[in-house]
């Protein structure tokens, strides 16, 4: 059976005029109903509308990064995509999820957390930070609890460029109830971990005279 434009929902609707040119629209409702989505799909990524801008940020990683969340339209992009789109990166090695966590968007991270699991979330930009680099930075307990339930013990056990892991990261802020929790995800072998300077994060603390701190990567 096939459809017209008024056939489809209307948030839909507003997506796909301005995603597609006219001409695109009008074969897009000429399209069976069963494959609509799929032809959507690939017409998307045909023309490149997927990317918008020549540091190749996409429509995606420009409504991640909005505080003004936009969760249809997130959803849509995702539905359509799906872990291909939202592991793009541009030419920084920022993702869509990077993007989504210093914006603070935490509804918009599940989304795509759920639909790139753990293989997203371990993505480093060009500074070698992942996403939960990024939310340790910025103290985030919300945001580290889902990064940590997606990417795991593999997620805590990255370090950056300088050698710094997520850890090493809680420790030089000084956030006990976030050094415990990663310490919980990425137990002994991540507490194990030298930076570039040769220091792991037990010896960070002792440095920075954090007792406490010191006293939970003690007894991991």
């Amino acid at each position: 059976m096939d459809m017209i434009l008024s056939d489809i929902a209307s948030d839909e609707q507003t997506y796909i005029a301005s995603f597609l040119s006219y001409p695109d629209a009008l074969n897009f409702c000429c399209t069976n109903q069963f494959i609509r989505e799929s032809v959507l799909a690939y017409i998307l990524e045909q023309n490149k509308t997927l990317t918008n801008c020549s540091s190749g940020a996409t429509r995606l990683m420009c409504a991640a990064s909005c505080r003004m969340e936009d969760l249809p339209k997130i959803n849509f992009i995702t539905r359509l995509g799906g872990k291909k789109v939202v592991s793009i990166q541009d030419k920084f090695g920022e993702t869509a999820l990077h993007l989504a966590v210093r914006a603070c968007s935490l509804e918009v991270s599940k989304i795509l957390c759920e639909v790139g699991g753990q293989d997203l979330v371990v993505l480093k930009n060009s500074l070698g930070n992942s996403a939960l680099h990024d939310a340790v930075n910025m103290e985030d307990i919300d945001m580290i609890e889902v990064l940590c339930q997606t990417g795991r013990q593999k997620a805590v056990m990255l370090q950056n460029n300088m050698g710094v892991s997520a850890i090493h990261c809680a420790v030089e802020i000084g956030n006990v109830e976030i050094t415990y929790l990663l310490c919980e995800a990425g137990g002994k072998e991540a507490v194990s971990l030298k930076n570039n300077d040769g220091n792991t994060p037990l010896s960070l603390a002792t440095q920075y005279f954090h007792a406490e701190i010191a006293i939970v990567l003690s007894n991991i």
